[in-house]
């Protein structure tokens, strides 16, 4: 069940390509967290209005929701290994100091349904 939201604001030099995170998000997630691949599902948005800063850099905003009831220290773990992942394919970007990279992970809705 594992929903992946990823913004990015189309000034980043990586923009073009974002969707070769999806599979390896989707296996690392697989891996760490015991999900199951059929019920990954991660979607990507280009941002092209926007301002971060004074306006010079781009971001890169990521969010993870899971169902309740994991342990906190697994999610941990996962977590690293996701922010590993997303500071290397972001590695020029951040080597020029032009983007800023934010990852939540939150519970999913007691609300959600389904179908």
């Amino acid at each position: 069940m594992p929903h992946i939201t990823i913004q990015y604001t189309a000034n980043i030099k990586e923009a073009g390509k974002i969707s070769e995170l999806f599979l390896p998000i989707h296996r690392l997630i697989v891996e760490t967290l015991d999900a199951d691949i059929n019920n990954c599902k991660t979607k990507a948005t280009e941002i092209n209005e926007y301002l971060y800063a004074d306006g010079g850099k781009g971001f890169v905003m990521i969010e993870l929701v899971l169902k309740k009831g994991r342990d906190e220290k697994v999610i941990n773990n996962a977590a690293l290994e996701i922010i590993k992942m997303v500071k290397e394919f972001f590695s020029e970007s951040i080597a020029k100091d032009a983007i800023g990279i934010s990852f939540e992970i939150r519970d999913l809705s007691d609300l959600y349904y389904k179908i």
